[in-house]
């Protein structure tokens, strides 16, 4: 059954790297999306549709214990909100190359891995989590980097039978190989590293049935037909081991390009726990998306023209090149990001319909501070929906006196922010959505 699924999926591969490029963004659900993801989705999104190509969500969830409910669905909603969608994945009907979540796909992970056994390719390792832990410790004192020391490859078939008896926990390792050829990077050009005199045999799969990060991943893209492969630079190292286990299988390995490091301002590189760099916050901040993505893509080029700014996605995939995309870490400027959201608006001003949103946005935050949090209000109910704000024919009776006033002062206030807006237009002068903030809380607050 092995060899007739192997066969059919084999044959699907081969054909499907004549007629379309198919990259995946395979995030973990463990948090908020940072902007160091961000960018990775954006530059897999932007290379697949430069090709018109498909554009594969995968969510690997195989570390049970970092899973937070509800990440998963927050992560394709602030990817919407930037722009960037999805042709096949978990939320997607119809999707032929399913399950797109690692947690449903344990026994495509089983098989496998049984046919590297079978083939002697891999091995049951019986070693304690104290031994492992021993080998790190005599490691560091040495001064060495801690590897495994590949102590159960050599058990005899008799030493394992009587393992596995007494049911002792295993993994299974797969053996690595001296790799001293080449391998080519889309980004950095020729790479060596020879994993096997550097590490020891790699985990595929873990004692709970789960499969490893390079497990999971080389299974899913051959089997979902993923042709090229854009991660973090961080990952460049692991590639070897991917190689490799492509090698035993026999498989056509995808080409792997990886992304330069992003850097916060002080250096250090984009965490799920610093709160500044979540998506979700310069969304709430008031940033429009564009921004967001040009201050990416203004951060270690990849495009035919030097500067990005205020070029919308459709403009970004026009002139996406991976070829020109630079190697060096790259700190991002945050202090442009006021000037990239400057750029949105006044591309909005230009269009009577989002200009009509801009000032309904502008019409809902004035409402929020000053007829549900503002103290001018008496109570959330007298909170005024958008035609009896705009409308000129107000009933005086139905309001008291403070909240009569409070009306007028919000009326007032709204028809400021239109010709500042309106004064702004002629004199391209309009700066960005932040202005309009200062005036709210600073001026008008």
């Amino acid at each position: 059954m092995f060899l007739v699924t192997k066969f059919i999926r084999e044959k699907s591969v081969f054909l499907s790297r004549f007629y379309s490029v198919r990259v995946r963004f395979a995030p973990s659900p463990t948090g908020h999306i940072h902007l160091g993801s961000l960018r990775t989705a954006l530059y897999n999104y932007l290379f697949c549709k430069s090709h018109r190509g498909k554009y594969i969500l995968r969510i690997e969830d195989t570390d049970q214990t970092r899973v937070i409910d509800g990440a998963t669905e927050h992560l394709i909603d602030m990817l919407k909100w930037t722009g960037i969608e999805f042709d096949e994945g978990p939320h997607i009907i119809g999707s032929q190359h399913g399950p797109y979540i690692q947690s449903q796909r344990l026994h495509i992970y089983q098989e496998y891995s049984n046919h590297l056994l079978k083939t002697n390719q891999a091995y049951k390792c019986f070693c304690s989590s104290e031994r492992l832990d021993l080998l790190r410790r005599q490691a560091a004192s040495r001064g060495e980097v801690p590897k495994y020391d590949n102590r159960c490859r050599h058990l005899s078939q008799k030493e394992m039978d009587k393992k596995l008896e007494t049911n002792l926990p295993y993994v299974i390792r797969f053996k690595l190989e001296h790799y001293l050829e080449c391998w080519q990077d889309a980004v950095y050009g020729p790479i060596h590293y020879d994993v096997a005199a550097n590490e020891g045999d790699v985990v595929i799969l873990k004692s709970d049935g789960y499969p490893t990060y390079h497990f999971a991943n080389v299974v899913d893209d051959h089997l979902m037909n993923i042709t090229h492969v854009l991660r973090g630079v961080e990952w460049q190292v692991s590639t070897v081991k991917h190689l490799l286990l492509h090698k035993a299988f026999n498989w056509t390995p995808p080409t792997y390009a990886h992304l330069p490091l992003l850097q916060n301002k002080d250096g250090k590189k984009f965490s799920k726990r610093q709160n500044d760099t979540h998506v979700e916050h310069y969304k709430n901040m008031g940033y429009y998306p564009e921004a967001v993505l040009n201050i990416l893509t203004n951060s270690g080029s990849g495009f035919k023209v030097q500067d990005t700014s205020g070029m919308s996605l459709p403009q970004l995939i026009d002139n996406f090149d991976l070829s020109k995309l630079h190697t060096n870490s790259t700190r991002v400027d945050f202090d442009r990001l006021a000037d990239f959201n400057r750029l949105a608006i006044q591309r909005r001003l230009k269009c009577d319909k989002s200009k009509s949103e801009l000032i309904e946005r502008l019409r809902r935050i004035l409402e929020e501070k000053y007829f549900q949090n503002g103290s001018s209000t008496t109570s959330s109910s007298s909170s005024l929906s958008s035609s009896s704000v705009l409308s000129s024919t107000h009933k005086t009776e139905d309001f008291n006196d403070d909240n009569y006033l409070a009306n007028v002062l919000y009326n007032t206030q709204v028809i400021i922010i239109i010709i500042i807006i309106i004064i702004n237009i002629f004199f391209n002068y309009y700066q960005n959505y932040n202005y309009c903030y200062y005036y709210y809380y600073h001026v008008i607050g």
